[in-house]
């Protein structure tokens, strides 16, 4: 007879070897989830709320020190008028959330995609990244006759309609 040797590894079944994938599909997408109900919640929320009459959102800091319009100004009305459907009026906010925000992510999740294989992200992109932030800061709050050109400052959703 054959005695049981202690130090041999245990075959597992194919029920235990189903059940570690699907615990370990779910490890991988918990992230994903979680990200997304936030997401959701954020965006329900901008949906709900005026964000022009929302008195307990921050203000922005750089504006209130300084009356310069950085790059992330109007973003917080914008985001409200995208979410109701109106893309010309959030493109009056912030083009640059409006337009590069989803560029960014599509960006961001390729990265992430190709780092996973071992590519690296490239200084020049971060330098051009960061070269067309500034650029929009200093053109948005560039002189003109009547105002700034790229600067936030548009009546609230309710009062234009």
């Amino acid at each position: 007879m054959l005695s049981q040797n202690s130090d041999q590894p245990k075959i597992p079944s194919s029920t235990q070897i189903r059940s570690s994938r699907k615990q370990g599909r779910l490890t991988r997408l918990m992230p994903v989830m979680v990200v997304s109900t936030i997401i959701m919640t954020v965006l329900g929320m901008f949906y709900a709320l005026d964000s022009a009459e929302a008195r307990w959102l921050p203000k922005c800091m750089v504006h209130e020190l300084t009356g310069l319009h950085c790059p992330g100004c109007g973003t917080t009305r914008a985001l409200h008028a995208c979410v109701h459907g109106d893309i010309e009026y959030a493109l009056r906010f912030n083009p640059m959330f409006i337009l590069g925000g989803p560029i960014l992510c599509w960006w961001l999740w390729q990265r992430s995609r190709a780092e996973r294989c071992g590519a690296k992200v490239h200084p020049q992109v971060v330098y051009v990244f960061v070269g067309i932030i500034a650029a929009y800061c200093v053109l948005r709050n560039v002189p003109t006759p009547t105002t700034s050109w790229l600067a936030p400052g548009m009546p609230t959703l309710q009062a234009q309609k």
